[in-house]
């Protein structure tokens, strides 16, 4: 009895262990999403790895992917219905919304949300 105890105590123990297993994560890599635009508000086209920055937290971060092209979005619109937005102040914000949503491409994808 005395040395079945202890195998006993250790089989708990192990058991315990496997049922609360580790999780670990880490990120690799940051999608970073870009258009340029001039100041009369034109595409500004052509433009290579060498001509962007990405800092995070005032520290230079390395680009190791790039690409361009055209690139279909996913966007949601928050709308604030509240009181604090009646009259003019909700009209503007649909106005604004409905502006932003025509200038939308086909495969662009869109959700509006009503936050009150």
């Amino acid at each position: 009895m005395a040395l079945a105890l202890p195998l006993v105590l250790m089989s708990l123990a192990l058991c315990a262990q496997e049922r609360h297993p580790r999780f670990r994560s880490g990120v690799g890599l940051v999608e970073v999403y870009v258009s340029v635009s001039d100041a009369d508000g034109a595409p500004v086209l052509g433009l290579n790895i060498e001509e962007f920055e990405i800092f995070e937290e005032d520290r230079l971060q390395e680009v190791s992917v790039f690409s361009t092209g055209e690139m279909p979005l996913a966007v949601a619109v928050g709308v604030d219905r509240s009181f604090s937005m009646a009259g003019g102040a909700l009209g503007m914000a649909k106005r604004a919304t409905s502006a932003f949503l025509r200038s939308l491409q086909p495969d662009d994808r869109s959700l509006v949300l009503s936050v009150g």
